[in-house]
């Protein structure tokens, strides 16, 4: 399954809080991202071709999504720190990316939307965060000319 943390870190890759990735910084959250995509395109992809798939299951949960309350985790010293922070982008560039694959295939397509929460503002669930990754993800499933 792919998550927040796209699988186990890569060997050798820098360990922080409870073994997660340390990604305390603006600029760790860009490199979250980053290394997603580079497990996605490294490890996912080569996989799901070497099987040579009939049919693809998405299980399309949106938790590591930026701002997302599920993509928080608390450091062990009371601080709330981000995950992945996964743009729309990247969510629509893995679903194409899974396309891809399929299309390569002749395999069909099943997509589960299930998690992601939200963002808090002011006290508050915020949902356009969420619905904007889930339009992304729906929208590359549909798309045509990949």
């Amino acid at each position: 399954a792919v998550s927040n943390g796209v699988g186990a870190p890569p060997e050798g890759a820098a360990k922080g809080p409870r073994g997660h990735g340390g990604r305390e910084s603006a600029e760790g959250a860009a490199a979250g991202r980053h290394e997603f995509r580079r497990q996605v395109a490294r490890r996912l992809v080569p996989a799901l071709h070497a099987f040579q798939p009939e049919l693809i299951l998405i299980s399309a949960g949106f938790d590591a999504g930026e701002q997302d309350v599920g993509n928080q985790r608390d450091d062990g010293a009371g601080n709330t720190v981000q995950g992945a922070d996964l743009k729309p982008e990247d969510l629509r560039w893995i679903t194409r990316e899974v396309m891809r694959v399929a299309a390569a295939n002749d395999a069909g397509v099943v997509s589960c939307l299930e998690g992601g929460y939200g963002r808090r503002r002011a006290g508050q669930l915020v949902l356009d965060t969420l619905m904007a990754n889930a339009a992304a993800h729906a929208t590359a499933l549909v798309e045509r000319g990949l």
